[in-house]
């Protein structure tokens, strides 16, 4: 509701005003859906919780929009690119493998790298969500295929880290990778 001019006062360049939007965003965003209380043993109930929540997030159009922006403008811009992976994605991963410490120091999940298993969680969550959108697939997505998506993502999940389990990586033997 104000001209050019009066935002020009307040940002030196679009991707100054781009760059608080974004900030204001995720500032709104971020502690409702990565709010967890790491003393709750119900891991199943929290990553749903979670997943859902992050899910309905990236799949906003406005979300969308400000990720192609960023994807457009990287080669010209990186490190406006960089910050901005850096306090989305790579925050959102490290603030999910925190919880996923404690849940593996409370013994509930085995886990020998937090940060890569919060990242295939994000993106389990994702899955077949994000990608269609970023490439203008004109179907919105419901809240019906976000929990579909979510439970299968917590099912993976837990089948892969749950503790006790056969798959867990931290009960196999290391190979050499």
């Amino acid at each position: 509701g104000v001209s050019k001019g009066t935002l020009y006062v307040y940002f030196d360049s679009k991707e100054a005003l781009f760059r608080e939007l974004v900030r204001e965003e995720k500032a709104a965003q971020f502690p409702a859906i990565f709010d967890f209380d790491s003393s709750d043993p119900d891991v199943r109930g929290t990553l749903t919780r979670v997943g859902g929540a992050f899910a309905t997030f990236v799949t906003q159009p406005h979300v969308v929009t400000a990720k192609r922006i960023v994807v457009a403008i990287a080669d010209r811009m990186p490190a406006m690119a960089t910050e901005f992976f850096e306090e989305g994605p790579r925050l959102c991963a490290y603030r999910v493998a925190a919880y996923l410490d404690t849940q593996v120091a409370a013994g509930r999940l085995a886990i020998s790298d937090t940060y890569l298993a919060a990242v295939q969680f994000l993106e389990l969550t994702q899955a077949t969500l994000s990608l269609p959108l970023m490439f203008g697939y004109p179907q919105p997505v419901s809240e019906a295929r976000i929990a579909t998506v979510v439970e299968a993502a917590v099912n993976v999940f837990l089948a892969a880290y749950s503790a006790g389990t056969a798959s867990s990586p931290a009960l196999r033997s290391r190979g050499s990778n």
